[in-house]
Order: structure tokens, then C-alpha cells, then sequence
């Protein structure tokens, strides 16, 4: 799952959410650009296994709210074998029963404006030919005799199951049971079968003077994966939503830097139609964060602004909220899967002058002052230590710059003849004698360098629906 998650985000995917009961797995990933957009995600999970008791079979559903439609997604994993067609007919409606979500107008699965449904149906095909007949059938993609016995397609057909979706045209040979390890390869110990479906619904028209509509783009299985016993499905769709539907967001003020070490503060405005909680929170994240659950430190929001006539609000992480140079990003995030409400612009975070300590303390410093500034020599000594060497070689630099310089400026001409005269003068390494002319000279000692300020903190002071467009 991490491979793949990375994957997307190297194409500006973030994954939103992921729900999990056992096996059955959903993740939920979006544009980058439309995370602000992401309102109201809430998760269902249904048991079937054992009772309602185990989440072998069984089900998971998320649902959110984007660009003025809702939709909903559901992975299930139905009963097996092919003479139980009954039971996943039940699990069918156990699935629509049990899955209640909190808004009373999307309650229900078939109650969004959008229903996506995946999983391993597990409908395998009703009695007919023998399994060598059925295998060579596949293997030949004579598909029109084998989905007459599809017993999905019948169950849609009288009514008991899945009457209400629709599935995109299906052209793939059957997804089940595959050798794994050899490509397209039909086991003999099960019947071939599509047991791996997508299916959606659209509730066309629920808004006045709006039509949605949802369009399959794609619906293809990809045997090239054969690590397992199935072979993967997928399908695209292009959905209605409605234009100008951008929710009220959070805008964060720039930031130019945070130090390592010390209390780092950010400034936020609130649209004063987005409602908020004091249960919302402000979450920091790597400038590439591939999901909502990387986050590596978080802080509640503040309950009141910076002052009473600003409508500006002052966030501020402790010292302790991060210990690793790099970009950054701040997320404000509501309650409740509620949604990230903004987005900071990425900036960056560096060493202070408490991580030069830290690295001091940790290179010999007494003990006094490791218990001084203990923190960022526990947490991060490596990161530490090169951010003191670096300092360490420009301090070094700078020095042997203004040695040189009253050298060269007060220093009396001994010959009018530059060559051999001043490149023995010049043998001589920093803090060493040279000779000019056989004569021993000292170097002149330039003024000792003044400590490096610490660089101060900055104190940031500073209806009705239009029609519909495809997305």
C-alpha cells in the first residue's frame, strides 16, 4: 500500500483517508489541489463474518462531500463459492441496512448523489458447461456465452441484488482463479468467474435546474499483475459537480522561516462563513506529504484571535514540534473528518543557534550545559552535528578572511620585485610563520569574531447552485 500511495503522489494524488477491517481495505486519495474542497468524510465498516462478529466478509465505506455533490465508496467483500449465490444476496442487504452514515440526507448508501461499489463480489457463473469448457472459453475471450450465466447480471436482472447500480461495459476475460505467478493462467480448482466488480449509481435528479451524470471513461482488468489469485479491475469515471461551489477555507500568511529550537509561530484569517471548532487542529507536514496521516506534529487551535479588532489568528508550535531541516506545510484541519480547511504555502525550517549548542553539548560541552539545552542534542544529533561542522567551516572562512586582511593592508613593502619574495610569504598555513627573504615574520592576528546574533522570530502582525460542468 505504501508503494502505491507513493506512487500517486508523485502524480499529485493525497491520500484523504484510509478505512480498514481486516482484508477489505479502501483508500481514498484526491488531487492536491482539491483537499480545501474535501468536506465531510465519514467512514462506515460492516462485519459479515461469523455472525456480524468477524470482518472477513463484510464491507467498508467512506463518504465525503466535494464541489457541491456528495459521494460515497464502497469496498465489500461478499460469501464465497458458487452454490452460496443466496448468502451474498443477503450480504447485499445487510450491507445496505447496516451502513449508516450521521447527515440524515445521505444516510443511506443509495442515498448519495454518487455510489461507487468495488470489491470481490464473489458472484461466480450458475450451472453449464463442464470447467474445461468454461476454461477454454476464457482463454479463447468467447465472453458472450460465459456472461449469460454471470450470476451478478442475473441477480440485477430479477431484482434480489444490485438492481440499482449499473456496471460499465464489461470486455475482460474472468478475474478468478488465476494461478499466481503466471500470467492468465486459470487454476483447475475453481471455475472461472468475474468475481471482482465495480459498479455505480447516479441519483440524477435531486437538485433543481441540474442534471448529474456519471460517465465511465474505462473498465479493464490488468493481468500483468499475477502476484496474486485475482487479477485487478479498474474503472474511471467523468462526474457532474457543480461550478463555483469552493467552500469557506482558512488562508495561512506567508512564512519565511521556522528555527530549529525555538517557539514557531504562524498567522491564519478565517472565513467568517467557515464554521469551526475549537476542536479543530493545525497539523505540520513535510512540503511532499503523500497523505493526511503523515503529519508529524499537531497543536488545537487557539480559541480567540491575536487581539479583539484583528481577524487574524496566531498559531505556535513549542520548540519540541520538530527537529528535521527541510520544506514544511501547515494544514488547518476541522473535527471530525470535518475536512482540511487550508493549505500554508511551503516553507522552510533551519537550524538556530539552540541546534548549534545541542551540538556543542554533544561534541564535549560540560555537563551543565548539556542539561541546558538537552533537546535538540537527544533528538536529532546527527541532523545536529552536520549543521554545526557546516558553521564550523564558514566561522573558519570568515576568520582567515580577516586575518588577511590587515596583512595585505598594513604590512611594509619589502621589494618592488613580486615574485619570489611573496610566494615564500605566502607558504605559510593559517596561525604558522612564513619567511620573506630568510626573515622569520609573524603573522599579524586579526580581530577575534563576534558571535552570530541568534536571527529573531518574525511576528506576522499581519444559494443558489450554478449549472453544472463536467470535471
Amino acid at each position: 500500500m505504501v508503494g502505491f500511495v507513493q506512487t500517486l503522489a508523485s502524480l499529485g494524488y493525497v491520500k484523504l483517508r484510509t478505512v480498514r477491517v481486516q482484508g477489505i481495505v479502501l483508500s481514498v486519495l484526491v488531487r492536491r489541489r482539491h483537499l480545501v474542497v474535501v468536506r465531510h468524510t465519514e467512514e462506515q465498516i460492516v462485519r459479515l463474518g461469523l455472525g456480524g462478529m468477524w470482518g472477513n466478509k463484510g464491507a467498508v465505506a467512506l463518504r465525503l462531500s466535494i464541489m457541491g455533490v456528495n459521494l460515497c465508496l464502497v469496498n465489500a467483500h461478499l460469501t464465497a463459492h458458487d452454490h452460496l449465490l443466496s448468502d451474498r444476496v443477503r450480504n447485499y442487504g445487510d450491507i445496505l441496512e447496516q451502513a449508516n452514515f450521521q447527515d440524515p440526507a445521505t444516510s443511506k448508501l443509495l442515498y448519495h448523489d454518487y455510489l461507487i461499489w468495488l470489491g470481490d463480489l464473489n458472484f461466480r457463473l450458475a450451472a453449464g458447461p463442464d470447467d474445461a469448457a468454461v476454461r477454454q472459453m476464457a482463454y479463447e475471450h468467447d465472453l458472450t456465452p460465459l456472461l449469460a450465466l454471470d450470476q451478478l447480471r442475473a441477480a440485477q436482472t430479477s431484482g434480489e441484488a444490485f438492481s440499482e447500480l449499473s456496471e460499465p461495459t464489461l470486455t475482460f476475460k474472468p478475474t478468478y482463479k488465476l494461478v499466481p505467478g503466471r500470467r492468465g493462467e486459470y487454476a483447475h480448482s475453481r471455475r472461472p468467474a468475474w468475481t471482482d466488480r465495480i459498479l455505480y449509481k447516479v441519483n440524477e435528479d435531486v437538485y433543481e435546474g441540474a442534471r448529474l451524470s456519471a460517465d465511465p471513461l474505462s473498465y479493464q482488468s490488468h493481468p500483468e499483475y499475477t502476484g496474486s489469485d485475482h487479477c485487478p479491475v479498474s474503472a474511471s469515471f467523468s462526474v457532474k459537480v457543480f461550478s463555483g461551489q469552493t467552500p469557506p477555507c482558512v488562508e495561512f500568511l506567508p512564512i519565511s522561516m521556522w528555527l530549529i529550537g525555538a517557539d514557531c509561530v504562524a498567522k491564519y484569517r478565517v472565513d467568517p462563513a467557515l464554521e469551526t471548532s475549537s476542536w479543530d487542529w493545525i497539523a505540520l507536514f513535510r512540503a511532499d506529504f503523500a497523505g493526511l496521516d503523515e503529519y508529524i506534529s499537531y497543536i488545537w487551535v487557539p480559541r480567540s484571535s491575536s487581539s479583539p479588532n484583528s481577524d487574524h489568528f496566531v498559531a505556535v508550535f513549542p520548540e519540541d514540534s520538530i527537529t528535521v531541516p527541510g520544506n514544511y506545510v501547515l494544514a488547518y484541519c476541522g473535527r471530525n473528518g470535518g475536512g482540511v480547511y487550508g493549505v500554508s504555502a511551503p516553507f522552510p525550517v533551519r537550524y538556530g543557534h539552540t541546534a548549534r549548542l545541542a551540538a556543542l553539548a554533544l561534541d564535549g560541552a560540560p555537563a551543565a550545559e548539556l542539561e541546558r539545552r538537552p533537546l535538540l542534542a537527544r533528538a536529532a544529533p546527527e541532523q545536529a552535528r552536520e549543521a554545526l561542522e557546516l558553521e564550523q567551516d564558514q566561522e573558519q572562512q570568515e576568520r582567515d578572511q580577516q586575518e588577511r586582511e590587515p596583512l595585505l593592508e598594513g604590512r611594509p613593502v619589502l621589494d618592488d620585485n613580486p615574485g619570489p619574495a611573496r610566494a615564500a610569504a605566502g607558504g605559510g598555513g593559517a596561525g604558522s610563520e612564513g619567511e620573506t627573504d630568510g626573515v622569520p615574520r609573524r603573522r599579524i592576528p586579526g580581530p577575534a569574531a563576534a558571535a552570530a546574533p541568534e536571527p529573531p522570530l518574525e511576528d506576522w502582525e499581519t444559494v443558489e447552485r450554478p449549472s453544472s460542468k463536467e470535471e
